[in-house]
């Protein structure tokens, strides 16, 4: 599981309120930023995907009405990356999908 293995879902679960909660695990560092921002876009919309096209009923049953993502960032995020995840938080808002970060620094 990480952010860079586009075809897997790091870890998914439902929180006591009810809400679909799926986490990225980000342990990549920022020496290449601009490779790094790629593969975190590539993976947000693998998991975009898994919500709109309801592949996450493989596993769990009844509806959901709202979604949660966590990226969890082993070293912190660039100011590029908190551009980036401000305009994704808009984006997906409408969705009902939130977008939560923390980091180990």
């Amino acid at each position: 599981m990480a952010v860079n293995d586009f075809n897997t879902i790091d870890a998914i679960g439902t929180n006591q309120e009810g809400d679909l909660t799926l986490l990225i695990a980000d342990h990549l560092d920022w020496r290449d930023e601009k490779k790094h921002l790629l593969i975190l876009q590539t993976k947000i919309n693998r998991y975009l995907d898994f919500i709109q096209d309801e592949e996450y009923k493989e596993y769990f049953e009844g509806e959901f009405s709202q979604f949660i993502i966590d990226i969890h960032f082993q070293f912190g995020w660039s100011e590029n990356c908190r551009k980036f995840l401000k305009q994704v938080v808009e984006i997906t808002k409408p969705l009902n999908i939130i977008i939560r970060i923390e980091t180990d620094v």
